[in-house]
């Protein structure tokens, strides 16, 4: 099935960058623009900002 879907994901880190995997996964012949501030993507995630990541609060509940 042809897809004309075009996505634009603001913010190239942790969840930005699975955002624009999961979208091409479900639409593989979608167009996606990934839109970071940074030089490279990934180098500002949430989960450097805050000592315990979202991944620590949940496993810690």
């Amino acid at each position: 099935m042809k897809s004309n879907n075009s996505f634009i994901i603001v913010g190239g880190g942790l969840v930005g960058l699975a955002t624009a995997y999961r979208l091409l996964e479900r639409f593989p012949s979608a167009k996606a623009t990934l839109l970071e501030k940074e030089a490279i993507v990934g180098n500002h995630q949430s989960t450097h900002n805050e000592p315990r990541s979202i991944f620590q609060r949940r496993i810690n509940r």
